[in-house]
């Protein structure tokens, strides 16, 4: 039983081990999406701060994507360091989440090469809205259809993370509907995720709370 019990620990490790590392190849590629302006060598004084300004959307684009890749991560391993058990359907689910996660600094990329694409910007929106999608599966899967945690986290945490990837997805998604009517709309809507995010955490410690007090 305690050899089992081993060899589910190191089976769950190693596929936490992995994920660290896929994230850590993702969130380093996307600095690669920054490129470093040419300018004229005798002018670099004089143009380097404008050339450094035009670049804001390879910034945003950075610094979005990292965020959001971080925001992946922690709960990841969130999830992995409570689980207990695991099989071979959870693998490969978090397999494809993995590739989802991967694939990232590419849309980044293109959006901030093509700055004023609505199709680069739509193409984003799809990617991190699969990437969210993904993790709420991944969730759903450990926590409310096998319970791999068993009973290590508890049913409101389960409802909060897998909502808020949910909400994540549904900004995404929303922000299609803007695209058509104004490209930079579109890329600001995405900031919503963080309130959204912050609202329904805030939902579910407030009902906790109170069932701890009741």
């Amino acid at each position: 039983m305690i050899f089992k019990e081993q060899r589910r620990r190191v089976g769950i490790e190693r596929i936490n081990g992995f994920s660290d590392a896929v994230f850590a190849v993702a969130i380093t590629l996307l600095i690669l999406t920054v490129d470093v302006p040419e300018v004229s060598r005798e002018l670099a004084d004089s143009q380097l701060p404008a050339a450094l300004r035009d670049m804001w959307p390879q910034f945003f684009g950075f610094a979005l994507s990292f965020v959001i890749i971080g925001l992946f991560w922690v709960s990841h391993h969130y999830l992995f360091t409570a689980l207990r058990s695991h099989d071979r359907v959870l693998i490969w689910l978090n397999h494809l989440f993995l590739m989802s996660v991967v694939f990232l600094p590419f849309p980044t990329e293109m959006m901030s090469e093509y700055e004023g694409s609505r199709f680069a910007t739509a193409f984003y929106s799809c990617s991190m809205m699969a990437c969210s999608l993904m993790t709420a599966a991944l969730w759903w899967y450990c926590t409310f259809f096998r319970d791999f945690a068993e009973g290590g986290i508890g049913e409101r945490r389960k409802k909060d993370v897998t909502l808020t990837f949910l909400a994540v997805a549904a900004v995404f998604g929303a922000s299609l509907a803007v695209l058509p009517f104004s490209n930079s709309a579109a890329k600001w809507s995405w900031l919503l995720i963080w309130p959204v995010s912050l609202v329904i955490g805030r939902v579910f410690r407030e009902a906790e709370e109170e069932a701890k007090g009741g």
